[in-house]
Formats: structure tokens, C-alpha cells, sequence
């Protein structure tokens, strides 16, 4: 299948004290216009299979239309009247379990990349979506942080977002210039 790929996925705190981690695992990445083009032996779109993509873990959560939603996500961003193409990438359910911190949505219109959805997911299932607008395929942005994520950090500081290549995402938090934790997926 050729949207699935190989991931190493890491995660290094340095406050309040040093934890960190790296696994490997699988991210899919694909058109949303062209969601049921992931149909195959091992791979399902809103049924369960070896992997699998479900709508109703995405986007308003109830099924409903993705692109509507990023429709409105954007629109919620000075974006409107969106019109072109969007690139998922995000983890796929294997044997039916998910686990999705941060989703990415890439945003084109006519080939030119002009946003990227960040939707950001915690353990209480609550989400909040950063909206980095852009006219590159390498973006860097900083925005303030705006969502409990962590038991270890306040809603304080500032993300440093970092996409090369639209595969690789690295994300950094900063509370006062002095960071605090490093994250990606490569």
C-alpha cells in the first residue's frame, strides 16, 4: 500500500525532570478526496481490518464530511472560500486500537502548499486545532500554545512547528525561550 509508511516516533522531556522515548510505528498519509482509493487486502476505510481508517476519529468526530470541516477549520482562520486538494497524514487503527496525538493536514491549492491543520488530541478527548499558513513546502512556525496536552506543563509558552519534506514533523515547546520538550515523527 503505498500511503502507508514506516515511522520513528520520539519524545524527549527535559523538565520536570528527563524522560524520553522512540518507537517505530506506521503513519498513512494520503488525498482526502481520495479516501476510498486505501481500500485493499489489509486495509480498510470504516471497517475494521488489519489497518484501517475510520472518519468518525477525525475531523467533527461523527463521520460526517472531512472536507467540510477543513473547510471550517480554515475558515475559522481567515482562509476562506477553500477550494483544492488536502493531505492527511496521520496514524492509521491497527486490530481496530488507535492512538493519535497530532494529526496533520495538508492544505494545497493548484500544487501550492498554504496551510497546515495541526490537530492536536489529549488523553481527556479533548482537541484544539493550530492553523500555520504558508506559501512553501518547508515551513517553520511558532505559536503560543493554546491546549492542556501534558500533566507536566500549563497551558503557557510556545510551539515550535518545523515540516521538511511534508513527511518529517518535529515539534518543540518553549516556556520562556528555554525548552522544555522535543517531539517527532520522521
Amino acid at each position: 500500500m503505498k500511503s502507508l509508511y514506516k515511522a520513528k516516533i520520539y519524545h524527549k522531556r527535559f523538565l520536570p525532570r528527563v524522560n524520553k522515548f522512540t518507537y517505530s510505528g506506521f503513519y498513512i498519509r494520503f488525498s482526502i478526496e481520495k479516501l476510498k482509493d486505501l481500500e485493499s487486502l489489509l486495509f480498510s476505510v470504516n471497517k475494521f481490518n488489519l489497518f484501517s481508517f475510520y472518519e468518525k476519529d477525525h475531523g467533527y468526530r461523527d463521520g460526517s464530511s472531512l472536507e467540510k470541516w477543513v473547510n471550517d477549520i480554515l475558515g475559522k482562520a481567515g482562509i476562506n472560500n477553500f477550494s483544492g486538494s488536502v493531505v492527511l497524514q496521520t496514524f492509521p487503527r491497527i486490530i481496530g486500537y488507535v492512538f493519535n496525538p497530532v494529526c496533520f493536514w495538508y492544505c494545497y491549492d493548484e500544487d501550492k502548499l498554504i496551510a497546515i491543520i495541526c490537530a492536536v488530541n489529549n488523553t481527556f478527548g479533548e482537541s484544539h486545532n493550530y492553523v500555520i499558513e504558508q506559501g512553501d513546502n518547508e515551513i517553520n512556525c511558532t505559536l503560543p500554545k493554546e491546549f492542556h496536552v501534558s500533566p507536566f506543563y500549563d497551558i503557557i509558552g510556545k510551539y515550535k512547528f518545523d515540516f521538511t519534506n511534508n513527511n518529517t514533523v518535529k515539534i518543540d515547546y518553549y516556556i520562556d525561550k528555554k525548552l522544555q520538550l522535543c517531539t517527532g515523527i520522521t
